[in-house]
């Protein structure tokens, strides 16, 4: 985990159930990142990583105003339906509106990890109903 990163715990009946950490990166652009995001294993596929790392996000784009993004190979954040998220880009780091990029997502996870989908995605906030 990187040096300087905030740290949350979600707990359930008193026990934690996950973790995030959250660095902020200051390059030319500023913005909040996701260093580690972590759900144990009994309580991971029900969706608790998921609204975990959207009430971070909120919380870190009400506070401070700067983008929120995550790197991520884990297939059920790329394809959880993630309300208030977009794909900034897939694979290495290629832009999403490539040709091949439809065919990646369906074949993304039949391999080993070298061949493994990784997407960057950013918050944009959940809209409001």
């Amino acid at each position: 985990m990187a040096v300087g990163c905030r740290c949350f715990a979600a707990f359930l009946d008193g026990l934690p159930v996950a973790f995030i950490a959250v660095q902020r990166i200051k390059m030319k652009a500023e913005y909040n990142r996701v260093s580690r995001l972590v759900v144990l294993p009994d309580y991971q596929g029900v969706g608790i990583g998921r609204k975990f790392l959207t009430f971070i996000a909120d919380f870190h784009k009400r506070q401070s105003h700067i983008p929120f993004r995550i790197v991520t190979s884990n297939p059920q954040l790329i394809r959880g339906g993630l309300r208030g998220w977009r794909i900034t880009h897939a694979g290495r780091g290629g832009n999403i509106n490539n040709r091949g990029w439809q065919k990646s997502m369906r074949h993304a996870y039949t391999g080993g990890a070298q061949d493994r989908l990784t997407v960057s995605l950013e918050y944009l906030g959940v809209p409001k109903p």
